[in-house]
């Protein structure tokens, strides 16, 4: 009986994985600078219009854009991103904006289905009244990029 209990625990932790908690912190909160603000209006909410996969350079779109989640995201003075679809870190915390290299960031918190959370990176592009995420790293040739457009 212990035997068959043991066996039925391991494969389901394997099956459905395991999550350690982590205290996730955003460590580059660091590298913000209120000067990486001066191109958005932190009044403003900016909700997300477009979500597509394309390819590395950003100059062709793979597959057809998905339907926007309509996630809305404001920025604060400090640096901090609220959103009211993200998920939260251990201090109620979603994301940050900073700028490393001559280039703007912003770091969220994820979640996978088994609701395990991490930290995932985003490059922005600023154009006028629009914020672009562009996923940042990673091996393959195709990117997510998330199209936030200033809310009037």
């Amino acid at each position: 009986m212990k035997l068959t209990i043991s066996i039925f625990l391991v494969i389901t932790t394997i099956s459905c994985g395991v999550c350690f908690p982590s205290n996730l912190e955003f460590k580059n909160i660091t590298l913000f600078n209120p000067e990486v603000l001066r191109s958005i209006d932190i009044n403003s909410e900016y909700r997300q219009t477009s979500a597509y996969e394309a390819t590395r350079n950003l100059s062709k779109v793979i597959n057809e854009p998905r339907t926007p989640s309509n996630i809305i995201i404001k920025f604060q003075p400090n640096g901090f991103i609220t959103a009211d679809l993200w998920s939260f870190n251990n201090k109620n915390q979603q994301g940050i904006i900073y700028s490393k290299k001559g280039s703007l960031f912003i770091d969220k918190i994820g979640a996978d289905q088994d609701r395990c959370k991490f930290i995932e990176t985003y490059k922005i592009r600023l154009e006028k009244n629009k914020i672009i995420l562009i996923q940042y790293g990673g091996i393959t040739n195709q990117k997510m990029v998330y199209e936030y457009s200033k809310v009037e």
